[in-house]
């Protein structure tokens, strides 16, 4: 029975990210991270318009990377994500790496978030998801194939989904 659960919960998982259009990439922009970390995204954010109200907290892991914790409410439970910046063609991107696992299935792979715009102050930036939708079904081997790929639909909006406000609420974190 319990078995049961989980696979219902994982199939849940599984088709919420389908259906939202978020799309798992096997393998980031790039093979490891090279743009240091960006003191404006550390901090406390309360994503909107589209990310069901979610905060998201964005710590520096090392120079070049970031743990960002994501959760539903306040006081909801955290899910943690490793995530570091690339960028195409002057576009920047964070490359989230994506782990759901159970003792029967998992789902691993990198999310794709453009970072659109930001507020002068650096308070509020509008984002978006980058989706597949032009070669669904191609199985990428590289990063360089996925980041080809992004090259080549960088200006495509079929391509994205999700746009979605994200607002500080809380200090950078060092």
């Amino acid at each position: 029975m319990r078995w049961n659960r989980v696979r219902i919960l994982c199939s849940f998982l599984l088709l919420t990210v389908l259906l939202t259009g978020c799309c798992l990439f096997p393998f980031p922009l790039d093979p490891s991270p090279k743009i240091k970390i960006d003191s404006q995204l550390l901090g406390t954010w309360k994503c909107s318009k589209g990310m069901d109200d979610k905060f998201l907290v964005i710590k520096r892991k090392d120079d070049y990377s970031y743990l960002v914790s994501s959760r539903k409410h306040r006081k909801g439970k955290d899910t943690f994500f490793d995530a570091f910046l690339s960028e195409v063609t002057g576009a920047q991107f964070l490359n989230l790496h994506v782990v759901m696992r159970d003792s029967a299935d998992s789902l691993t792979g990198y999310q794709l978030i453009r970072l659109l715009r930001r507020n002068e102050s650096g308070k509020r930036i509008t984002a978006e998801f980058f989706t597949d939708t032009v070669a669904m079904g191609n199985e990428y081997k590289s990063s360089a194939e996925v980041r080809a790929m992004v090259t080549s639909q960088l200006n495509n909006p079929r391509c994205y989904n999700g746009t979605f406000e994200m607002n500080r609420v809380g200090k950078g974190l060092k």
